[in-house]
């Protein structure tokens, strides 16, 4: 079968799973992008009317359309159109499928289309391949192979066109919800989303789109969320703030100070608060020898919740111990 069991909300395998409505949730995700896309990118939606109801990882669904719109945005630099687009689908039969393997039934089909560079026929076929990109090399390859492993994950299905010059068209499949389906998602125990208790996280992205999406996940999750564009900037506000900071989450990639050098100035400065790093590559050399937590770039939101509940509770830990002792 390949949609999920009506319920609200349901744990499979650890994760967390919604029955929602995938329309308001697409809107005010729209809302979101027409605040952080530059202006010369105009975003359009269109939709038709009914219920989308899905039952999925919200904050997976996040990250795949913050994913594809950072994409659509990289390759429009002198502007252009973003079109957003859903509707619902049914197919009575395999043949009149519009992909190989996808059965016939109903589905929300979500579109994403830019009228941007458009991506050479040499490169098409290889899109959703972990590290594969056409961007230099500070920049992460990883966000269609996530987008493509999420949609799987959903039992959905997902397909890209594209012709040079004339812009790149994402179209996915997501399983309509109905009340006899069943679904099981092959996830790892340790993705429990976990919720904080009120702490204070400092984030730190230059990337607007990634550090609102971030952001405002980390927000429903129940923690307190300041945000800077680079390093030296966080240096000030931890300056101003480190007795309330708990964990530093920054990316590695920023102008005037990355997260590795803001990490050593940390260092310097004796300045006990936990870093995450963000990283488009698996890190190596130099890096590797960090004594610092890092996560691949665009991280999912459930494993990185799950570092920042352990790093706490090992802060809380050591505080007693050292209570204890004194």
């Amino acid at each position: 079968s390949t949609t999920p069991t009506p319920s609200n909300p349901i744990h499979k395998s650890s994760r967390i799973w919604e029955q929602f409505d995938l329309l308001p949730f697409v809107k005010e995700h729209v809302k979101l992008l027409q605040r952080t896309l530059p202006e010369h990118i105009e975003i359009r939606f269109e939709y038709t009317q009914g219920d989308y109801i899905v039952n999925v990882d919200p904050t997976r669904i996040q990250q795949v359309l913050t994913n594809l719109a950072v994409n659509a945005r990289d390759a429009m630099p002198q502007g252009g159109i973003l079109t957003i687009r859903l509707e619902q689908v049914t197919f009575t039969d395999s043949a009149d499928a519009p992909l190989v393997n996808m059965p016939p039934g109903a589905w929300v089909r979500m579109t994403v289309a830019d009228t941007g560079s458009g991506i050479p026929p040499n490169v098409l076929p290889h899109i959703f391949e972990p590290f594969f990109t056409t961007k230099a090399p500070v920049e992460t390859g990883l966000g269609l192979s996530q987008v493509h492993g999420i949609v799987k994950a959903h039992a959905g299905h997902i397909d890209v066109t594209s012709t040079v010059g004339q812009g790149a068209t994402f179209t996915i499949y997501w399983p309509l919800h109905t009340p006899e389906a069943t679904i099981s998602p092959a996830v790892s125990p340790a993705m429990l989303i976990q919720k904080g208790h009120g702490e204070t996280l400092l984030l730190v992205e230059d990337d607007a789109i990634v550090r609102k999406a971030i952001a405002e996940s980390l927000t429903a999750l129940n923690y307190q969320v300041l945000e800077t564009t680079n390093g030296q900037e966080a240096l000030s506000i931890i300056k101003e703030r480190r007795d309330t900071i708990a964990v530093v989450v920054s990316d590695v990639v920023m102008p005037k100070m990355g997260g590795v050098a803001l990490y050593h100035a940390l260092q310097q400065q004796d300045i006990d608060i936990p870093v995450i790093l963000l990283t488009g590559h698996p890190l190596n050399g130099e890096l590797a020898t960090l004594h610092v937590e890092w996560m691949l770039k665009p991280p999912d939101l459930a494993a990185l919740s799950a570092n920042i509940a352990r790093i706490l509770q090992t802060k809380h830990s050591r505080s007693e111990e050292s209570l204890s002792t004194d």
